[in-house]
């Protein structure tokens, strides 16, 4: 069984900028730059995210408290609640599959759902 680590630093400031942008609602930029699933047309990465009944906003320092990263073989599968101005942390969760290569960061959003 594999422990959760807390969000290794140098992988924050990539899943920030995710977040941000996911605040702004460029849900299809997002989908476009780092989803696997960009080619396929019945991936609507922002589905849930324009239904959920609250306004997200820039993650807190306290965000790191409650994000969880489990080290694979391949890489870090990282999870990242949202925040809302509404409720504060949210149940609404970026999933995200992360590689290095050569002291590249490369994110890939595998998904946006609410726990």
């Amino acid at each position: 069984m594999l422990d959760e680590l807390p969000v290794p630093d140098r992988f924050r400031p990539a899943l920030t900028a995710i977040v941000d942008r996911l605040v702004a609602g460029d849900y299809a930029g997002v989908a476009r730059d780092h989803s696997p699933y960009r080619d396929d047309p019945d991936h609507d990465l922002g589905l849930w995210a324009r239904e959920y009944p609250a306004t997200f906003v820039p993650l807190p320092p306290a965000a790191w408290e409650h994000a969880t990263a489990l080290q694979l073989d391949a890489g870090w599968a990282v999870d990242v609640s949202l925040w809302s101005r509404e409720e504060g942390l949210s149940d609404m969760t970026l999933s995200t599959f992360i590689r290095e290569h050569d002291g590249e960061i490369q994110v890939d959003v595998t998904d946006l759902h609410v726990l």
